[in-house]
């Protein structure tokens, strides 16, 4: 697997588990600013050149992806909202 494809599909996991929340909670009663940052997110990796990508721009990318989680893991931890993949087992 090239480095470009590696790239693409590190960011493609990223995106989609970004969607996966912002699927979530658009049905939950979340502030709709979040909810529109995470459409603008969307957007703008659409257009993304793959080719101009480094491996700096990839960490940078799971480390803010991870950083977001971390932060809505409080949200699901107080039960404030639900679990998006209901009796998931891991």
């Amino acid at each position: 697997m090239t480095d470009t494809s590696t790239y693409k599909l590190r960011i493609e996991n990223c995106v989609n588990t970004i969607i996966e929340v912002h699927k979530f909670l658009g049905s939950q009663k979340i502030n709709p600013e979040i909810i529109d940052q995470f459409r603008r997110l969307k957007d703008v990796v659409e257009v993304l050149n793959i080719g101009k990508v480094t491996e700096e721009d990839i960490e940078k990318i799971e480390l803010a992806t991870n950083s977001l989680l971390n932060e809505l893991k409080v949200l699901f931890e107080c039960r404030e909202v639900g679990k998006i993949y209901p009796d998931a087992k891991h």
